[in-house]
């Protein structure tokens, strides 16, 4: 396979004044006079969205959040980013496609070559090839903790997050990078938080809990909230998909409820849609009904534990 390339400079300064362009609300652009990069984020995923922002504003990075790779090529060509985090799998325009335009772009007209990272819950064969073939540099595995959007940032932009910017004071410089590489062992944070059924993973819960240690107050209750509001929605959908052998669609929602399944350790839940996302990437529906059905099974076994984690992170 080809190598990655190595790590870039930013090309454009992250100290200078940042502003924003569009009419994006609040929680689609976080801008930083001080801050470490600006960054666009392309993810569709609406819980995805809430971690990776909570994430970003703790590392005191500045971003523009886009839902699909349309936007991204967009924005990509009407503004200036340190860096670029592509989710893969996107509708109207996946990670792929948007990479070819904003490389195509930067040869056209600067020549100045931003680090795009892909965004991936995808283990298969040839998909970190498809990424480097598209023109991305890296890739960062869903789920990801802090930490690891933290190093490959560090890595590309040749920065370390964890040092004063100027204008912060030494509190905010400690609760913001209170991560040393190393999660908090449960003995650390049992004072702190109830306990949980099995049935989530205590390592995905505990990234999470991480983050908000970190400063992401609330992170927890607001990706659970989106989570139990879009899941039935996408869910009841996937009959008639299937009956109706909507190979695309059935693929989009597999990928969706994976990934933020997993982020919110629902492992099991994750593990039955990663089947089925692999069934409809092989043009192979034979079985899903069954696997829709397990799904439904899961969820209402997750339901009520999800509710109580967040009633317990509004809680604290």
């Amino acid at each position: 396979g080809r190598a990655l390339p190595t790590p870039m400079s930013a090309k454009i300064k992250a100290s200078r004044s940042l502003e924003v362009v569009g009419d994006l609300d609040a929680s689609q652009t976080k801008p930083h006079v001080d801050s470490w990069a600006k960054i666009l984020v392309a993810e569709d995923n609406a819980v995805n969205q809430v971690l990776i922002r909570h994430m970003l504003e703790s590392l005191n990075c500045s971003f523009k959040l886009v839902e699909n790779g349309e936007l991204a090529a967009q924005a990509a060509q009407a503004e200036a980013f340190d860096l670029i985090l592509m989710d893969c799998q996107m509708p109207i325009m996946d990670g792929y496609g948007a990479t070819r335009l904003i490389r195509a772009h930067e040869e056209s007209t600067t020549g100045l070559r931003v680090p795009i990272i892909a965004l991936t819950a995808n283990a298969m064969a040839g998909d970190r090839e498809l990424c480097l073939t598209a023109g991305m540099d890296d890739h960062l595995s869903k789920p990801y903790a802090r930490k690891d959007l933290r190093k490959i940032i560090e890595r590309w932009l040749e920065t370390d997050l964890s040092q004063p910017f100027p204008g912060r004071s030494k509190h905010d410089q400690v609760a913001k990078s209170s991560d040393s590489g190393l999660l908090p062992t449960s003995a650390q944070i049992a004072p702190t938080r109830a306990p949980v059924a099995r049935k989530l993973d205590e390592a995905a819960l505990d990234m999470l809990r991480d983050l908000e240690k970190s400063g992401a107050s609330g992170v927890i209750a607001e990706m659970v909230e989106i989570y139990l509001l879009e899941t039935p929605e996408k869910l009841a959908q996937l009959p008639n998909l299937v009956h109706d052998g909507k190979i695309g669609e059935i693929r989009l929602i597999a990928h969706s409820i994976k990934s933020t399944s997993l982020n919110l350790g629902a492992m099991e839940l994750g593990a039955i849609f990663s089947e089925l996302e692999q069934r409809a990437r092989s043009d192979l529906l034979e079985g899903a009904l069954e696997l829709v059905d397990r799904a439904l099974e899961e969820y209402t076994v997750i339901r009520p534990l999800l509710q109580a984690m967040r009633k317990t992170s509004v809680a604290h």
